[in-house]
């Protein structure tokens, strides 16, 4: 029996106990408790004796306390649960119960005795502890996902990482923002939701950062945003604010994308049905995930950038090709519009055309306007408009507020509901073309980039609707000469000068007769006679030639530009006592075309004064009239057709030349193919060297001797002095020209003539063509064409550089700048080829650095890539030039060693080994000791394939991961 005063001290230790202690029946009644679970529950002893023990256990512990209780009886008296208990502030708690079992043979009934420890905080513990491991695994696993995942599946790893990381961290939304540096706006562009959480993407798009006057400066200095309870953010924040608690948002957190020093958007993640606490562990791993995220969003932008101007150039090329292949003008500008608009995404494309002579503007086309539209669109294209503007300036004109901008006529804006506008001047080296309109029916604004696309798609525009235009007006004058000798009572039946002046002349003498009779031609400082009839046999004055001026009638033809008759030809002029002809009646009448003389014709007789007659030389004056015009048509055409014959040159090798992706064979090619367009012996092309501004030369063709790699700076020689002005330049002797170049003296040239090759007013490099024939020199002519061909040059130079720079990146790997998984394999694989047909060997090494992912643990991943960097710089100093090293992927480097044996290979592998060993890396001065596992790995050139040959060296890597780290070993197949 324990006696009254023990009992009490019993009582006095049962109250005062820490733990939670109560005895209570098998139907939950309390029948005594300690003052510890009166406290939690913030009520008296008399408030819950007799009340149920189970009302205070937490409503999904409710079935498992009663499955606790049915397993008492009196052989199982001892059992041990963790209950979690609701406290009097509503919040839960978690607590391990010992509970003794007895049964009371006085009150027929088993009593139940409860010692309750509180383990909340251990409970809490383990949570976080498993939280950790579920999110480095996570990480682990996306990190794989996004370094192997095309592209094109980005997206879907960005949407399954939100909910994925969503659940494990039990938020209500997560989300990612892209940020518009150029619009300044943001972007809600991926969101996953808990169940019954309201999805918030389609309410912000394009949202003007510069209303977030607290938010954006925090992301912009790459600050984690973390808020509790958004009811209790700081007044500054009054919008963003407003914003949350819109979307119902009790506590929230972003995390900044960061890639390169650049913000790129943030990650966010929302807690909508509670508030919530974020510990400094979730937001490290965060930050990690944060920048898992903008490195995919990176390489998906790239992509997306090289898939742009891929998409740009092909629109470009069928631009290219529906301009050459058509000679209708008005086809030709109905595709261009629509190929325009696509290349510029602009929802109309308009293009206008100047009438010089009426002063006036006309729309040609317009691509993207609806019919009811267009026609008011036309009434006002007279008017000051935006295609005005863009002529006057003579440069593109940029609108990014249509409604208020000067340039852009109001009535033309409001019907078309346009925002922003971009127009582009078309000229050709003759004359003003007119102008290419871009409408955009929302906000837009231009980037550098897309103007110059632009100005270069007007510039193949400009030149193909000059093209046209001289084809058609080739066979405008074709017709008006065939109409001409319809018409007239003398019909010239060929565009050949010599046959048509026979037929004009046979005509002629139907009329009026003459002896002989003569076509002359006026040129410097003489007349040449150049065709006739009625010579005797063993007589041709073709070829004869009379000074002007000089003792000889020819000279008062010439002078007076009126008809002059000698009736007694020999008295007058003793020039006619030296002919065998018998000449008494001499008429010369000019040759005039616009006002000009050209020439002149005569007529002679043996009787005297027979062209003494006003009607007889009104006559002759028709039919030189006829001579003239039929001269003036023949060299038109003759001109016109030359032109049409250097276009379609131009056109054909402009297609070839466009083709041509590779840089190296298309500068070759361009300078054989612009040496042969002007029939010349030779040239040279070089390329502007934006380090210094000088002119490199890259290619030579038929110089005589190499002049490849050699630089020209401005100014210097032909083609440093076209850098300057960035005009085509023409000389006529270049041995004689002041700028001639030392270095050229002893070379052949004479005639020689150079053009910039440029992207509107940016210089990409010099074409210098010349000629070695002193009787051959340039023309006008020749200088509008090498004009013409260096813009579709330039043109092609770009896309080309564009391309091989686009390809490098794709092979290249973003954190270390050597070559990735894709540029390694596609190298490797052919160094193994090589191997193989040749028989030669090659040897492959695997490194892996040792416990990377401790480094990335505690220093964060930013310092783990500044280690790959340092790495990678470690092997390049100590591999050779033809060895091939790459990125294989995460931490693992494959170096290729062609013609290297197993044994050198091994010493190569070694001595990369003690070089990491003995270095201190110095990330951040950090100090790092880094050591690396190589696997070697050899082909003496089998066929097995490059994926064989690397996962060899992989096992090898391995082998030396097993044996310590730090190692070598080289692969053996057993």
């Amino acid at each position: 029996m324990i006696d009254n005063k023990n009992k009490r001290n019993f009582q006095r230790i049962f109250d005062n106990h820490p733990d939670l202690m109560c005895q209570w029946l098998e139907n939950g009644q309390l029948t005594y408790i300690n003052d510890a679970y009166c406290h939690v529950f913030n009520k008296t002893k008399e408030e819950l004796i007799n009340k149920s023990h189970l009302d205070n256990i937490h409503p999904d512990d409710r079935e498992k306390i009663l499955t606790h209780i049915n397993t008492f009886n009196e052989k199982n008296t001892h059992a041990r649960i963790i209950l979690r208990l609701n406290n009097a502030d509503g919040h839960t708690r978690w607590f391990q119960f010992n509970d003794h079992y007895i049964f009371n043979e006085k009150t027929n009934q088993g009593e139940i005795f409860s010692t309750g420890r509180d383990i909340t905080d251990l409970i809490k513990t383990e949570k976080e502890l498993q939280s950790r491991v579920s999110f480095e695994q996570l990480i682990t696993k996306l990190s794989s996902n996004f370094i192997n995942a095309p592209p094109d599946d980005i997206d879907d790893h960005i949407n399954e990482l939100l909910a994925e990381i969503g659940e494990l961290i039990n938020v209500d939304r997560s989300y990612i923002f892209i940020l518009d540096q150029e619009k300044n706006t943001i972007t809600n562009a991926y969101e996953w939701c808990a169940d019954g959480i309201e999805p918030q993407m389609d309410t912000i798009h394009n949202f003007p950062t510069d209303q977030l006057q607290w938010w954006m400066p925090k992301l912009l200095q790459f600050e984690v945003i973390n808020i509790p309870n958004t009811a209790e953010m700081p007044p500054k924040a009054a919008e963003e604010k407003k914003i949350f608690l819109e979307q119902g948002i009790k506590s929230l957190l972003n995390v900044p994308l960061v890639n390169a020093g650049k913000l790129l958007g943030f990650l966010g993640f929302d807690s909508v049905k509670e508030m919530r606490n974020w510990s400094e562990d979730e937001e490290t791993i965060l930050r990690i995930v944060g920048g898992i995220v903008g490195s995919a969003i990176l390489q998906k932008r790239n992509q997306q950038e090289l898939n742009q101007r891929t998409q740009y150039l092909e629109n470009l090329n069928e631009i290219t090709v529906a301009s050459l292949n058509t000679s209708n003008l008005e086809e030709m500008l109905r595709v261009l519009a629509e190929k325009m608009g696509i290349i510029n995404h602009a929802d109309y494309c308009t293009i206008t055309l100047w009438d010089e002579k009426r002063k006036e503007m006309s729309i040609a086309v317009s691509n993207g306007i609806p019919k009811n539209k267009l026609s008011q669109l036309i009434n006002s294209s007279n008017k000051k408009s935006m295609s005005y503007s863009v002529l006057s300036a003579g440069r593109p004109v940029i609108v990014e507020d249509a409604i208020n901008s000067p340039h852009a006529w109001k009535g033309v804006v409001n019907d078309l509901n346009t925002k922003a506008l971009l127009g582009i001047p078309m000229k050709s080296a003759q004359s003003i073309i007119g102008t290419v309109i871009f409408g955009f029916t929302s906000s837009h604004q231009f980037s550098d980039d897309e103007i110059a696309l632009a100005q270069q798609a007007a510039n193949q525009i400009s030149q193909s609707i000059e093209k046209v235009r001289l084809l058609e007006q080739a066979k405008r004058n074709e017709q008006a000469a065939t109409t001409l000798h319809k018409a007239g009572a003398i019909v010239a039946s060929t565009l050949k000068p010599d046959l048509a002046i026979e037929l004009i002349l046979d005509q002629l003498e139907r009329v009026v007769p003459f002896d002989s009779a003569s076509v002359q031609i006026l040129g410097e400082g003489y007349v040449e006679v150049r065709a006739g009839k009625g010579w005797p046999d063993g007589f041709n004055p073709v070829g004869l030639r009379f000074e002007i001026p000089g003792d000889n009638p020819n000279t008062v033809v010439i002078e007076t530009q009126k008809p002059y008759v000698l009736n007694e030809a020999s008295k007058d002029f003793e020039i006619f006592t030296n002919f065998e002809l018998d000449i008494k009646s001499w008429l010369g009448v000019p040759l005039i075309v616009h006002d000009e003389v050209i020439g002149m014709l005569t007529l002679d007789h043996h009787q005297p004064d027979f062209y003494n007659d006003e009607r007889i030389i009104d006559l002759v004056m028709a039919f030189a009239d006829q001579v003239a015009i039929s001269l003036e048509n023949a060299r038109l055409y003759a001109n016109e057709h030359k032109r049409v014959m250097e276009l379609d040159a131009l056109r054909a090798t402009t297609a070839d030349i466009t083709q041509e992706l590779s840089l190296e064979n298309l500068l070759q090619s361009i300078l054989e193919r612009a040496t042969f367009l002007l029939s010349a012996t030779g040239g040279e092309l070089g390329l502007l060297d934006k380090s210094d501004g000088s002119i490199q030369i890259l290619v030579s063709y038929n110089m005589g001797a190499d002049y490849t790699a050699r630089k020209i700076q401005s100014g210097d020689g032909l083609m440093g002095y076209v850098v300057q002005t960035k005009q085509v330049e023409m000389i006529e002797n270049y041995q004689l020209w002041e700028r001639r170049m030392e270095v050229y003296r002893d070379h052949p040239i004479h005639a020689a003539i150079a053009a910039p090759l440029m992207i509107g007013e940016r210089v990409l490099g010099v074409i210098g063509i010349m000629n070695s024939d002193h009787k051959r020199s340039f023309s006008s002519s020749d200088k509008d064409l090498m004009r013409l061909f260096a813009q579709q040059a330039a043109i092609a130079v770009e896309n080309a550089q564009l391309f091989e720079e686009k390809e490098r990146q794709a092979r290249e790997d973003i954190t270390t700048g050597i070559y990735n998984r894709r540029g390694l394999m596609e190298l490797g694989k052919r160094e193994l080829d090589r191997a193989h047909r040749y028989e030669r060997p090659l040897a492959a090494l695997m490194i892996d650095i040792d416990h990377y992912k401790w480094v990335n643990d505690m220093h964060g991943h930013a310092i783990g890539d500044l280690v790959l960097k340092e790495l990678t710089g470690i092997l390049e100093e100590n591999i050779r030039t033809i060895d091939v090293l790459g990125r294989y992927g995460g931490d693992e480097f494959v170096i290729l060693l062609p013609e290297t044996s197993p044994e050198s290979a091994f010493e190569i592998a070694e001595r990369l080994r003690d070089k990491v060993s003995d270095h201190k890396f110095m990330p951040e001065s950090l100090g790092l000791h880094i050591t690396v596992s190589i696997g070697v790995a050899f082909s003496r050139g089998e066929s097995n394939g490059l994926d064989d040959l690397i996962k060899r060296t992989d096992d090898a890597m391995y082998l030396s991961k097993g044996a310590g780290r730090n190692q070598t070993s080289f692969y053996h197949s057993s």
